[in-house]
């Protein structure tokens, strides 16, 4: 198919106006970033979450966006999706047991245990093998503890 020079312009005004836009979005992001930190800095979680979510649309698959947007999933008690946060920092970072101590965590808080337990073996494992050397000198590992509703 053969574009006329009209047509040919409509195209090219129509990507660059998507690209225009897309920087327009990565510069929201960076300013959206800071602005969450700022909110988790100051203990607001909650007003975190969304900002870091809109990051995450314009940013996905960032270890950090999933790492704060984990923090701030967790401690306003929503779980379940901190821990898709922490099984995406996995994905993205393999071998990352600062991750997988996370979902230990976040399976503990929704009283998976039997996952949670394998989740321990991971670390273990990732501490056997060494990659990372303050976990190799590590006796152990902590998991931070979490205000969890009543379990039913």
């Amino acid at each position: 198919m053969k574009l006329l020079p009209l047509q040919l312009a409509v195209v090219f005004s129509a990507l660059c106006s998507v690209a225009l836009h897309a920087a327009d979005s990565v510069e929201d992001s960076k300013q959206w970033f800071r602005d969450a930190a700022a909110k988790m800095e100051a203990k607001q979680f909650a007003e975190a979450v969304p900002l870091l979510e809109k990051v995450r649309v314009v940013v996905p698959n960032d270890g950090s966006v999933e790492w704060n947007l984990g923090l701030a999933y967790t401690e306003t008690a929503r779980h379940e999706e901190a821990l898709a946060c922490w099984e995406t920092m996995q994905k993205l970072e393999p071998g990352n047991w600062q991750a997988t101590a996370k979902v230990v965590q976040a399976l503990q808080a929704l009283g998976r245990n039997e996952a949670r337990d394998r989740a321990i073996e991971q670390v273990r494992a990732e501490q056997k093998a060494g990659s990372d050397p303050r976990l190799a000198r590590a006796p152990w590992f902590c998991r931070q503890k979490v205000k969890v509703d009543d379990f039913k």
